[in-house]
């Protein structure tokens, strides 16, 4: 007696040939239409890539000053402050005496080294300093336009070239909330500095206002992430 095992093994190549005669029998106008489609959309896809680009981009830390940049006055000994001649905002001239540093046996006279705005924390009588503290700082009262500049990797420096559109995006001003910076690569250095990477400066507008036309108030030593628009991308390279 067959069992049912066997009656379905026997089975199997009939409905195989059943499947394949059906197959055979479809209207050709059908296999048509789906060959068509598929060219259609290799078509619409290769066409495409040449209409829609997408910027190719990069990204670098930035820093935002100015020129000179504030000076910073150190304790030359360790020692005791034990006197200060001028008082925090006030405006100084170059060689002026600031403050005196003292231990039992010598003492040393800080003066400003530029003419500008005296600033200084925790700068008080009896303050005890160490060889190299620093103890006040001189704002410059004349500075250059705000300069920004960053690092780029020495092999992503050949995409990166004069004239390219940059979007600056500065820390603590979210762009969700202020947009960016419109820039534009204005110099890029033709050979790695001492930490393997290319020198790029980036020109700013006159004024530190956004894409928002939002103004953002310039302090020293600003940063944040520069996007680079090194190119444009073929659709079709951005999906291979």
């Amino acid at each position: 007696m067959e069992t049912s095992t066997e009656h379905k093994l026997e089975e199997a190549p009939l409905r195989n040939e059943e499947v394949q005669e059906i197959m055979g029998r479809m209207p050709r106008g059908i296999v048509w239409w789906n060959v068509g489609i598929t060219l259609a959309v290799v078509v619409l896809f290769l066409l495409g890539s040449q209409v829609f680009h997408s910027p190719a981009k990069m990204e670098i830390a930035i820093t935002i000053t100015a020129y000179p940049e504030p000076a910073a006055l150190t304790s030359p000994m360790d020692g005791t402050l034990t006197a200060c001649f001028v008082t925090n905002g006030a405006d100084v001239q170059a060689g002026q005496a600031m403050a005196i540093v003292a231990t039992d046996s010598d003492s040393a006279l800080l003066k400003a080294p530029t003419t500008g705005r005296f600033e200084a924390e925790r700068l008080y009588l009896g303050r005890h300093v160490s060889r190299g503290d620093t103890l006040l700082h001189i704002i410059p009262s004349r500075t250059s336009a705000p300069v920004c500049y960053g690092y780029v990797p020495a092999a992503m420096a050949a995409d990166v070239q004069g004239g390219q559109e940059v979007r600056l995006r500065i820390t603590g001003y979210p762009e969700s909330d202020y947009g960016f910076i419109p820039g534009v690569i204005a110099h890029v250095a033709s050979l790695p500095g001492a930490n393997g990477a290319h020198y790029v400066e980036i020109q700013l507008p006159a004024s530190l206002t956004t894409n928002n036309g939002k103004a953002i108030p310039f302090s020293y030593g600003m940063n944040g992430q520069a996007e680079i628009i090194t190119g444009k991308d073929d659709t079709i390279k951005l999906f291979p």
